[in-house]
C-alpha cells in the first residue's frame, strides 16, 4: 500500500507542475490577444482611413481635405461656420454630451451630410460650398433631409 501511495504522490506532483506551467501559458496567451486586437482595432481605422468612412481627430491630416492646408480657420457660432476667407454657412451640431457629437449640413440637393468631427465638417462645407464637392473624409452618413 505503500508503494502505491508513493506513486499517487508522484503523480499528484508532476500533475501539479504541468497545471502551474499550463496557468502561466495562459496567462502569457492572454497578453498575446490584447496585442493582436490592438494591432486589428489600428489596422481597422487605418483602412476606414483609406477608404472614407470615417475620419478622428487624431488621422485628420491623412483623410484627404484640410483647412490648414490651405491656410483657413473655421469658427462656428449659433449654426453657423464662418471661415478666415469670406465663406460662411449653415453648421449643425448634434449630440447633448461630449461623447456624441456630430456636425452636418444640407446640401443643394437636400441631403443631410453627418460629420463625425468639427475640422472634417468645416473642411467638407467649405469644398462644398466653394466647390461644390462633397469630401468623403469624415463622413458618416448621407442621408435624404427631409425639412421639419
Amino acid at each position: 500500500m505503500e508503494g502505491f501511495t508513493l506513486f499517487l504522490a508522484i503523480i499528484f506532483v508532476v500533475f501539479g507542475v504541468l497545471q502551474i506551467i499550463l496557468f502561466f501559458k495562459v496567462w502569457g496567451m492572454t497578453t498575446d490577444t490584447k496585442d493582436v486586437l490592438y494591432n486589428m482595432n489600428k489596422q481597422t481605422e487605418f483602412l476606414n482611413i483609406l477608404t472614407g468612412h470615417f475620419c478622428r481627430e487624431e488621422y485628420i491630416k491623412h483623410c484627404g481635405y484640410t483647412l490648414e492646408s490651405k491656410g483657413i480657420t473655421c469658427n462656428v457660432e449659433d449654426g453657423k461656420a464662418i471661415f478666415s476667407d469670406g465663406v460662411v454657412g449653415n453648421l449643425k451640431q448634434t449630440g447633448s454630451n461630449a461623447f456624441f457629437v456630430q456636425y452636418s449640413f444640407i446640401t443643394e440637393d437636400n441631403y443631410q451630410l453627418i460629420y463625425t468631427t468639427k475640422d472634417s465638417a468645416c473642411a467638407a462645407l467649405h469644398e462644398y460650398l466653394t466647390n461644390k464637392n462633397e469630401v468623403k473624409a469624415g463622413l458618416e452618413g448621407k442621408i435624404k433631409y427631409e425639412s421639419e
